[in-house]
């Protein structure tokens, strides 16, 4: 659409058109010259003169032929199918720019659209986003992917600090997916954070674990990558591993052991295969 309006600004009502406001006084001089002509063809002595003035005439017609024609274009020129015989790169730059469309009419939905783990399963996408906010819309960026950047803690830190409300989501080698999502931003030096709008949540349970008091909601430290007291990466197990369990996993977070299958007390650490961290941006 940008192409085709700067096209028709600058082409089309720049040139074309300027060219066609001159028609009414080049067919007025070419009829003029014409009648001339026939009032004066018997004088011999200016026969010269008049058949130079009528190939004038034949090609005043040629110029205003030529710019009907391209004026009849800009109708046209939307539903043109151009294609350049032999220039295979042109054609293929064409073939780029009508895919840009297909893009224009997916920023409808910004949110994990580019997930690896939840793969565009859209109950997933409108359970998470039901969850988060279920009256505005919502849209995502891309901070941290373990296949991507890494295991370390510190690569978390590096790319997910002081982001403001993130949305973890984690794959368990068992085929588990689960997260934790919290509008507080994370940190190395803060410690204990609290606020009422934390949970984490299993999805093949379609379960959501709010909190329910006010103790802690995510733990920051250097050591930590998303951690809820006894639920997240610890530094000796990086992004790898999650441990799940301990006498801390409920608190915060109503039935927070039940997250993934540890009814016990002890500390479990479960295989993980990816790990995505994503800003979340609440549109008003």
């Amino acid at each position: 659409m940008d192409i085709d309006n700067e096209f028709n600004n600058l082409f089309f009502k720049g040139e074309i058109i300027k060219e066609s406001e001159k028609l009414p006084n080049v067919i007025k001089k070419s009829l003029e010259l014409g009648k001339e002509i026939n009032n004066k063809w018997q004088e011999d002595n200016n026969i010269l003169l008049y058949i130079n003035e009528c190939i004038n005439i034949e090609n005043n017609i040629n110029s205003i032929n030529l710019i009907r024609e391209n004026i009849n274009k800009t109708s046209l020129i939307k539903h043109l199918k151009i294609k350049f015989e032999g220039k295979d790169e042109i054609n293929n730059f064409i073939n780029q720019i009508k895919n840009i469309g297909k893009i224009i009419k997916e920023e409808k939905n910004l949110f994990l659209n580019d997930s690896l783990i939840i793969n565009n399963n859209i109950n997933s996408i409108k359970t998470l986003k039901n969850w988060i906010n279920s009256n505005k819309n919502i849209c995502s960026e891309l901070l941290y992917r373990l296949s991507r950047d890494g295991e370390e803690i510190s690569k978390f830190h590096e790319l997910c600090d002081n982001k403001g409300p993130t949305l973890t989501i984690f794959l368990v080698k068992d085929g588990n997916i689960g997260g934790i999502f919290t509008p507080l931003s994370w940190d190395i030096q803060s410690e204990t954070k609290n606020d009422r709008e934390s949970f984490m949540f299993n999805l093949n349970k379609n379960e959501k674990y709010k909190r329910d008091n006010d103790n802690i909601s995510i733990y920051c430290t250097k050591d930590h990558g998303p951690w809820t007291y006894a639920f997240g990466f610890r530094k000796e197990n990086k992004m790898k591993k999650i441990q799940h369990g301990g006498k801390g996993i409920n608190i915060g977070y109503k039935n927070g052991s039940n997250i993934l299958a540890n009814n016990s007390s002890k500390i479990v650490y479960f295989d993980i295969t990816e790990v995505e961290v994503y800003k979340i941006i609440i549109i008003n």
